[in-house]
């Protein structure tokens, strides 16, 4: 009998087949079985039935020998199957409906609401039937169907519950059933004492703090402090399972606990933080203490693990896409098990969007990192919400659900059943490389922050969290009770950890940060602002031309659609011709001459692989067999692999995977492009609070690039700005860079100075559109080659010097003006390729041969957004004037009618154009 069989009922190997066969048979043609049997099969419900249907999949009943014993008659045989289908139906209620049933508060104020599929009256069942044998049963030794129910009650029904059945998979409910329905789960005495031991800590640490500085903000995790020891017990089979790395992304609640404690930083460092010392970072804003994080290698058993608890900022669950995509980077940087746990509160799991586009990702190929383990801090309450102001379901965890994860629910008092769950979380993950959640239903023992006053909202909850044990006190006198512990043991291991608290609180008032910094292993090589000189990124002619070439030929024996077949002949012309090399060409030759360098690249975002604008083609389609094959990737004397996904439709948890991902290895190029640059918007959490401010906050450095096409060109109001105005607003600090470009060489050298320069900071560029195919967008191959680099300001070499007129601009518009301009006019045409750090030396330089000329800036975008107002104050820095031309400010970024476009453009191009006044 195959194992879907074994593990789906009550019955026995032998009856079960036995009875599927003859319901077989039965379904097949009903009067191919005894009147008996006809009767006993119409009288099931939908619910047997599907239990004999799933036993009739598989090998045919054969007849066993006869034996000895005189065969039961047909009416008993009938009764056995009922109570046995009776017990399965039973059973599958507990397992779908049990949690319903569970004491899963440990305030005691949220009762069950049970399930009426529980009522043994919902199955016909009487009271003489409770006391039958059922064969089969493989719960334990009772064999009663009382028996039955009880076990089942203690297994679904008590401190913890599950929620699985949902799972399509077979094996994955089947492979839970088992651990839960098997023997018990069980501590050692050693295994119980640490327990306990992490339950000391986490409690008297929190205690320590409220003590020496009552009323400051620590967000301390009384209430869920089960969650310490069930970090220290993933971690540690991480450790045993020699996976390598762990990262851990998790909010304000109980996060200077996980630092100090789980993660063993010095308790020094945060007392010291919380007298007001400063760490020095070398003029650094720096950030509250709650949302620091940080690298150790520790030794959990005798076994080590890298574990990282990502910086975040307050914006709840903003940092789980960025720890999925730092799993990723470290699963394909050296550690191939490299495990994420992500650790959430209650209300923002159900209520932040950003969760559903994570869990989204899940199991998305380039996405998927091998199943995370989520840990929900129930607490009860968002703030000063209840919990049903924040969700509309029954659980703050429903959302997991619509992956097919499975839930486990357990009373954060009951710190054994808490231990297990996080076992067979951690269990589940290994085996099905998925993720899974916990929901640690626990409570929050004093309001938001330890400032907060509760009692305004919640007064009836925090009237019985006053007289509330911890769950310390609870287990402490489990184990001493049941002889585990003395209580003199008990006293001697809380005063051991207070002790040590005490002496690093003494030292503290000495304590010096300087020895923690971020830049540890391969950022070592970064430098924060070294923009002294571009760095060359050309490359030998020769290769380019290998490059190029090698991107121009398709395999053989390949079914290429007609029309990238003349792309590809054309990208081949450009190769021997060494001139008129496209946006696309340039794109991909700089990704090629850095795989050849040994750079990896990962490029991600909607519908990039082709290019929105059809123009990338970086993969290319069989168009008989579908397959896909990435010409890049097979460039002879590559030592470097291209990553590029297709992602789901979500900018915010996408490009805070990218972010995670450029976090963890400065020598990947990472990038995420925007299908239009109109919907960046949507990722302006991580723009905000990672990428424009994570290095002067926390010290961090990243060198993602983004790429935003962008560009007015009568598409209306959502196809036009990827609002570059905003990104230079949050210009500071030498935090990101914006660029512009307008050649493929410039964008060429833009990809490749991203690795080659000795800094790492984020990179904005404005992508074209239009240009992509513009005849006069083009570049040379010695614009690329040995000896060339970024040009952040390109001079117009048709009027070079004594211009009567300067027109600055960036981006598209340039050509515009370009192709309008008459050949005797004396108007210079300068184009500002980056935008922040502003050139201001090499524009200087420029400006300086026009001493007479009238300086305008000329963009396409409203006056209240473009560049403008960030090149004003930039030239005003130089001691310029330029006056403005460009549209008038508007409330929306372009217009949604053609013809209104093409008058406004055509009159910012005259105006732009028009002879200096004498």
């Amino acid at each position: 009998m195959n194992k879907e069989i074994s593990d789906s009922s009550f019955l026995n190997a032998e009856n079960a087949l036995y009875v599927a066969d003859i319901f077989k048979r039965y379904v097949a043609n009903s009067t191919d079985v005894s009147p008996q049997w006809q009767s006993f099969f119409q009288q099931l419900n939908d619910t047997e039935k599907s239990v004999l249907l799933d036993l009739s999949r598989g090998s045919t009943y054969v007849k066993p020998k006869a034996s000895s014993s005189a065969k039961p008659s047909v009416t008993q045989d009938i009764k056995e199957t009922e109570l046995s289908l009776k017990a399965s139906t039973i059973a599958d209620a507990y397992r779908r409906w049990g949690h319903y049933a569970a004491t899963l508060d440990p305030l005691g104020l949220t009762l069950p609401k049970g399930h009426p599929g529980l009522n043994t009256k919902a199955h016909t069942v009487s009271e003489a039937d409770l006391d039958q044998p059922i064969q089969g049963f493989k719960l334990g030794r009772r064999d009663t169907l009382r028996g039955i129910i009880e076990q089942l009650s203690k297994v679904y029904c008590d401190k913890s519950a599950y929620e699985y059945m949902h799972i399509p998979n077979l094996d994955e409910t089947n492979w839970i059933k088992r651990r839960l329905e098997t023997a018990p789960f069980a501590l050692t005495e050693d295994d119980e004492i640490e327990v306990f031991e992490w339950l000391v800590k986490a409690e008297l640490f929190e205690h320590f703090l409220a003590k020496k500085f009552p009323g400051a903000k620590r967000f301390g995790i009384e209430g869920c402090d089960a969650l310490i020891p069930m970090l220290h017990d993933i971690l540690t089979r991480a450790a045993a399972d020699e996976l390598g790395n762990a990262v851990i992304g998790m909010a304000h609640r109980g996060r200077l606990n996980t630092l100090y404690n789980i993660m063993g930083r010095p308790y020094e460092e945060v007392f010291a933080k919380f007298m007001n010392k400063s760490p020095n970072h070398y003029g650094k804003m720096g950030d509250v203490k709650y949302h620091v994080g940080g690298s150790v290698d520790v030794m959990l058993h005798d076994k080590p693990l890298h574990v990282s608890l990502l910086y975040n900022p307050s914006h709840l669950e903003a940092i789980n896409p960025v720890v999925m995509g730092n799993v990723w980077a470290k699963q394909h940087d050296g550690t191939p098990n490299a495990l994420g746990i992500l650790v959430h509160g209650d209300a923002a799991f159900a209520g932040q969007g950003v969760n559903a586009e994570t869990l989204l990702m899940s199991q998305v190929n380039g996405y998927s990192v091998g199943g995370m383990i989520h840990i929900i801090t129930n607490n009860q309450v968002g703030f000063t919400a209840n919990p049903s102001e924040t969700r509309s379901t029954d659980y703050a965890s429903d959302l997991a659900k619509s992956v097919n994860a499975p839930v486990f629910h357990v009373n954060a008092d009951d710190i054994e059943s808490c231990i297990f769950v996080s076992w067979l979380a951690y269990s589940y993950r290994q085996e099905f490389k998925k993720d899974v959640i916990i929901d640690l239903v626990g409570y929050r023992r004093y309001g938001h922050n330890e400032g907060d006053e509760p009692n305004f909202t919640q007064p009836v909850m925090y009237g019985k969290i006053k007289s509330h044990k911890s769950v310390l006190n609870q287990y402490e006198q489990f184990l001493v009770e049941k002889k585990t512990l003395t209580q003199q043991h008990a006293n001697d291991i809380r005063k051991k950890y207070e002790s040590k608290l005490v002496a690093a609180y003494d030292r503290a008032a000495d304590w010096t940060f300087e020895n923690y910094t971020s830049h540890s292993g391969r950022w070592e090589k970064t430098h924060p602002n070294n923009h002294s000189q571009e760095p060359k990124t050309g490359v030998d002619e020769a290769l380019l031309k290998q490059i190029g070439t090698h991107l121009s030929t398709p395999p053989e024996n390949f079914d290429l659609n007609s029309k990238i077949a003349r792309q590809l002949a054309t990208r081949k012309q450009m190769m021997e011709s060494s001139s008129n090399i496209d946006w696309a060409t340039g794109e991909l030759l700089a990704y090629g001459s850095l795989l050849i360098e040994g750079t990896p690249v990962r490029i991600s975002g909607e519908d990039c692989i082709r290019g929105t604008f059809s123009h990338r083609h970086v993969g290319l389609y069989d168009q008989t067999t579908n397959d896909v094959t990435f010409l890049v990737n097979h460039l002879p004397n590559a030592t470097a692999q291209l990553s590029v996904y297709n992602s789901v439709l979500s900018e915010y948890a996408v490009m805070g995977f990218e972010y995670g991902t450029a976090l963890a290895n400065p020598n990947r190029l990472v990038i995420w492009e925007a299908q239009f640059g109109d919907f960046v918007n949507g990722a302006q959490i991580i723009i905000d609070q990672f990428i424009a401010s994570a290095e002067t906050k926390w010290d961090l450095y990243n060198g993602l690039v983004l790429l935003l096409p962008h560009g007015l060109e009568g598409q209306g109001p959502e196809h036009s700005s990827a609002r570059p105005e905003r990104f230079l607003q949050l210009c500071a600090d030498d935090n990101i860079q914006v660029a512009i470009p307008t050649t493929p060489a410039n964008m060429f050298h833009l990809l490749r100075r991203q690795i080659h320069s000795p800094n790492r900071k984020p990179l904005i560029v404005m992508t074209p559109k239009s240009l992509l195919r513009h005849k006069l967008a083009v570049s040379n191959i010695n614009d690329m080659s040995t000896g060339s680099k970024f040009q952040p300001v390109i001079n117009d070499s048709k009027v070079a010097m004594k211009a009567s007129k300067i027109v600055l601009c960036s981006g598209k518009i340039y050509y515009d003006l370009l192709e309008n301009r008459s050949s005797d006019q004396n108007i210079a045409l300068i184009r500002l390729e980056q935008l922040y750090p502003f050139p201001a030396q090499e524009l200087s330089t420029i400006i300086a041969q026009h001493p007479d000329a009238e300086i305008v800036w000329c963009q396409e975008e409203p006056k209240n957004m473009g560049a403008w107002t960030h090149v004003f104050f930039a030239l005003k820095d130089m001691g310029i004037d330029a006056n403005y031309v460009g549209r008038p400010s508007a409330g929306s970024p372009a217009t949604g009618y053609t013809s209104v476009h093409q008058a406004e453009q055509s009159a910012i191009i005259h105006a732009a154009l028009t002879p200096k006044r004498t």
